[in-house]
């Protein structure tokens, strides 16, 4: 059963590789992210940019620098994503001689900010402490955060709106008076 996720991993990146393009990367779905929650992944040069469904049930962004070798020797420092005007707050992580991970968890009333900013930004920026920025792109992530919202609904999942239309109101008791 665990080579489930593999498999459409796989299946994914030989469907995107063939059409993918440097200015135009590819969004990847995976159903084995942080916790076995669902997510999309970008391979972009040496940086994997993420969107994910957190254990919370909203949204969680994380980069991966791969054969990065920034030296950060507190261990654990801020670092800054922009899209466009919006801005999350990143914690980055060292193991052993390497910037590895920056990553965290969106509050669900922050995740509209984010889909405007998406919808009109085509690239971002990923501000690592004391390091150079380092730019990522944007383009088909609006439409896999869709597929990934999808996903989560048929599965019995939430995403907070808009990618996922708000709960609707309980209806008020008629009680008999």
């Amino acid at each position: 059963m665990r080579l489930l996720p593999a498999a459409i991993l796989a299946i994914g990146t030989l469907c995107a590789t063939t059409q993918a393009r440097a200015a135009d990367p590819d969004w990847i779905f995976a159903n084995s992210g942080p916790g076995g929650q669902p997510m999309i992944i970008s391979h972009q040069g040496t940086l994997d940019v993420m969107f994910y469904r957190s254990a919370s049930g909203t949204l969680g962004i994380a980069f991966h620098q791969r054969r990065g070798k920034y030296r950060n020797p507190k261990g654990v420092e801020t670092a800054m994503a922009m899209i466009g005007k919006f801005t999350v707050a990143l914690q980055t992580f060292l193991t052993g001689q390497k910037w590895d991970t920056a990553g965290g968890d969106l509050k669900p009333d922050t995740v509209p900010d984010m889909i405007n900013a998406l919808k009109n930004a085509s690239t971002g920026a990923l501000i690592p402490f004391e390091h150079d920025p380092v730019s990522f792109s944007l383009k088909g992530a609006m439409p896999a955060l869709e597929d990934l919202a999808h996903y989560a609904m048929a599965h019995g999942e939430s995403l907070p709106p808009p990618l996922q239309p708000a709960a609707a109101a309980p209806r008020p008791s008629r009680g008999w008076t």
